[in-house]
């Protein structure tokens, strides 16, 4: 069987096992370069829970997403929203829609000028 990444455009998984020291190490590879230039994904969904760096490496591998859904630990959260929401951050420019899961109860300072947040049950939807 054959996948046509041009019609490619959602990945889900249920982890994905990385030593936090390779992350930098395996972007910098030709075959990351390579696929981060042609995928079309646009929605992602881990059912783990990530880590900022995490959150950066799939964002440079996924240059289109739209929606991004996964864990954070509480610890993360705070500094990945600002990862994602800084207006010179360029590269999560089509990013529109964030789900964090298993999120209990968190405060999060205004951190766009316009943004809309729901918390469903344990996830928390932010969109703008």
């Amino acid at each position: 069987m054959t996948i046509d990444p041009d019609n490619l455009h959602t990945l889900k998984f249920g982890c994905i096992l990385f030593d936090q020291s390779d992350l930098v190490l395996i972007q910098q590879t030709d075959t990351f370069q390579h696929v981060s230039k042609i995928n079309r994904i646009k929605n992602f969904d881990l059912r783990e829970n990530c880590t900022l760096e995490c959150v950066k490496m799939i964002n440079n591998l996924f240059p289109r997403l739209e929606y991004f859904k996964t864990g954070l630990n509480r610890k993360d959260i705070e500094q990945t929203a600002r990862f994602i929401f800084s207006k010179i951050n360029k590269e999560t420019y089509d990013l529109f829609f964030l789900c964090i899961s298993y999120t209990s109860q968190i405060i999060l300072e205004k951190l766009l000028d316009e943004y809309f947040i729901d918390l469903d049950n344990s996830d928390l939807y932010l969109w703008w």
